[in-house]
């Protein structure tokens, strides 16, 4: 078998719904059989296998295999800044994760899919799954496409609820980015209707004058966060931020001063919290990897940890104290006043996944590598423990954590799909309860 090249990036090319994918030869290389066993830490990651005939993409969500796609008609080996475009309906996504659309009470923050909380109902959208808006009432947990069109097929931008990369909320609409004829952010109504086009996403430009599009993206307060891949051609590339206006488009990129060169696009532990953006920034061609915090209100990056753990979760900030999971310590507070980490739970795991609100903190724990053993555990703010499940496989994996509101812990089977949910008000017998099938009927 050839060598396959993991890699942590994928971009919306330049065509309607053709999905690109780039491997950087100074990555880290390894055989497919190293991984089939093997739980990665990042929120996604794709393993690549090329050969003179075609490449295989093998998706990864939480570290574990979702899907494969091949790239017919693909030769070389997907070095040296080659783009290779796959199949249409590749389960490639955008890596969004942690973020924050309008903090209510309770959820302060998410994992890897969109989820809006609205007086309306609550929203959802899974870009690795079929990129459609899913709807649930008020107080219900069953969600249902948000389309009232009939005989829509709910496979093309015809239509309401298509929308493949990216969604959010803010002041009565709803907001996502879209890949149509161009990179775009659009706004809509609150039942999916009048698709209004924003403006066009920032392209990254190489020496040749080429583009492309793609990156991580995260709704808060007024504001689309975008951080882009980088074109990594060109010899002075840092990774680029944007902060864009939801209702007016308006286009600022940040820590222009401060990412330093040769910057590549983060892959997971990207969070937003209290007007902080927090991002690991991964240097191409070494092991290093600092971890920045940037303030989204001077577009400076105020605090950088030099020694960070990629394991660690991502970081919450509350009240300017970091909340986090320290793999192979904890959960852990750092007091950015003192500058001093304070281990709250001491646990060795091999990963965890953290989802905090305002009364309780969730974890989805990995005792190993290779992945025997996930356990769901239910906190207190104060750190007494609440419930403890064992979960177990439903078809070939055990359940992701995706976000927790104030009637729900959700989580998913495959990945993305909401399947499953806790009821969070009875903490001490927690309970996996399955949905009724999402795709049964539509919701307009």
């Amino acid at each position: 078998m050839p060598p396959a090249y993991v890699g942590w990036r994928h971009c919306y090319g330049k065509f309607k719904k053709q999905r690109l994918f780039e491997v950087k030869s100074a990555w880290h290389t390894s055989t497919y059989s190293d991984f089939l066993d093997v739980e990665f830490p990042a929120a996604e990651k794709i393993l690549v296998e090329a050969s003179a005939v075609r490449a295989v993409a093998f998706v990864f969500h939480h570290g574990e295999l979702l899907s494969t796609a091949l790239a017919a008609g693909h030769s070389g080996n997907c070095l040296n800044d080659q783009l290779c475009p796959f199949e249409q309906g590749a389960a490639v996504r955008d890596g969004a994760a942690d973020f924050e659309v309008q903090p209510g009470e309770y959820r302060y923050q998410d994992s890897d899919i969109f989820f809006v909380e609205t007086e309306k109902g609550n929203y959802y959208m899974n870009p690795s799954g079929d990129g459609l808006i899913h709807f649930a009432e008020p107080g219900s947990h069953e969600f249902h496409v948000l389309c009232n069109k009939p005989n829509c097929g709910h496979a093309s931008a015809d239509c309401n609820a298509f929308l493949e990369v990216a969604f959010g909320y803010y002041n009565g609409h709803l907001y996502g980015v879209t890949l149509q004829d161009q990179f775009e952010l659009i706004q809509m109504d609150m039942d999916g209707t009048n698709h209004r086009v924003i403006t066009q996403l920032p392209k990254q430009y190489d020496l040749s004058g080429g583009s492309s599009g793609g990156g991580s993206y995260f709704f808060d307060n007024g504001y689309l966060i975008f951080l882009a891949f980088p074109c990594t051609s060109n010899p002075d590339y840092a990774l680029p931020v944007y902060k864009i206006q939801l209702e007016t488009g308006e286009t600022t990129q940040l820590f222009q001063e401060d990412i330093p060169l040769h910057t590549v696009w983060p892959a997971d532990s990207v969070s937003i919290s209290n007007g902080y953006i927090y991002f690991p920034m991964p240097q191409a061609g070494t092991s290093e990897c600092a971890f920045a915090e940037g303030n989204l209100e001077t577009g400076r990056i105020e605090l950088v940890f030099e020694d960070w753990d990629e394991m660690n979760s991502a970081v919450v900030n509350f009240d300017n104290v970091l909340y986090y999971h320290h793999a192979g310590i904890g959960l852990c507070e750092y007091d950015k006043a003192t500058g001093t980490e304070t281990v709250k739970v001491p646990m060795d795991v091999y990963y965890a996944s953290v989802s905090y609100t305002k009364d309780y903190i969730f974890l989805r724990t990995r005792d190993s590598a290779d992945f025997n053993q996930c356990v769901l555990l239910a906190y207190d703010r104060d750190y007494n423990l609440l419930g403890r499940l064992e979960l177990e496989k439903i078809g070939l994996r055990f359940p992701f954590l995706e976000y927790t509101t104030a009637n729900a812990i959700y989580l998913s089977a495959d990945g993305g799909t909401i399947t499953h949910y806790i009821d969070p008000h009875h903490l001490d017998r927690l309970e996996l309860i399955q949905l009724v099938d999402p795709t049964a009927r539509s919701h307009g």
